[in-house]
């Protein structure tokens, strides 16, 4: 048996037991930032992104619902950024994103309902981008219970995301951030049925997604430039590439894989 000396471990094979160095390790503490919810119930953190050098994410305080927060890590930096649905109804916030240095994101004020948001982290530079339905939500990015379904992306200096403007039905939308630079990229299938774009993913400067079209067995997968003409349908497959919600597409190395 050899002899150990203090930090080796010892290991036993059939042939002979040998020792090992251990490396030096540190172990990594956490420590509790901020107590935002005192109805001793959970704030159920979430989505944090930095945007511009500012944590922002969504939280639950337990008085005025799911609302946009930020923090810069410490108790007193950690604050709500607007309370978007006044008082105790919750706007929903989500989908939180940045696009290039601005915060875009998607909440209900109790008025418009879900729809395109932006923020630079306060509370007056927190505003709706565009009521891109008159007549009710939008719901821009689709229903977060479905992650796999998802349809949002950025792609250059546009947010690129499904929505219905009540009357095309759930299109292919982009936007700049601005509400004169938010619009309807292409309405695929024309009509109110809508194309339902969803599982977009960006590659090779591309972007991807699945939709439905007129004439066309079953939802295919598509392509866009950001242009009406440079959206075009890739596939034909018989009975189109798989719906399943786990099945989210991805990318590496400029291709898009999807199943």
């Amino acid at each position: 048996m050899p002899k150990l000396r203090p930090n080796l471990s010892l290991f036993r094979t059939r042939a002979r037991p040998f020792a090992e160095w251990l490396e030096g390790r540190t172990l990594l503490s956490a420590q509790l930032v901020a107590d935002l919810n005192t109805l001793d119930q959970p704030s159920y953190p979430a989505e944090p992104v930095t945007v511009s050098g500012i944590t922002f994410f969504t939280a639950d305080d337990g008085v005025h619902g799911r609302e946009l927060w930020k923090t810069d890590g410490t108790d007193a930096g950690t604050v709500m950024v607007k309370d978007v649905n006044p008082g105790a109804a919750t706007s929903g916030a989500t989908y939180l994103t940045n696009l290039n240095g601005v915060l875009v994101f998607v909440a209900d004020d109790g008025v418009t309902g879900r729809e395109l948001w932006r923020s630079d982290g306060t509370e007056e530079g927190t505003t709706l981008v565009a009521d891109i339905n008159p007549n009710g939500p939008s719901n821009p990015g689709g229903d977060p219970h479905s992650p796999g379904l998802l349809g949002r992306a950025v792609l250059g200096n546009r947010f690129f995301f499904s929505a219905n403007d009540g009357s095309s039905g759930v299109e292919l939308w982009a936007s700049d951030g601005t509400e004169a630079g938010t619009t309807i990229v292409k309405d695929i299938s024309p009509g109110t049925a809508g194309s339902g774009p969803s599982r977009f993913a960006v590659a090779g400067g591309v972007l991807f997604f699945e939709a439905a079209a007129p004439g066309i067995t079953g939802r295919q997968i598509w392509t866009s430039d950001g242009t009406e003409a440079g959206t075009v349908r890739l596939t034909s497959a018989p009975n189109g590439p798989s719906t399943d919600v786990q099945s989210a597409p991805a990318t590496s190395n400029g291709y898009f894989y999807f199943s």
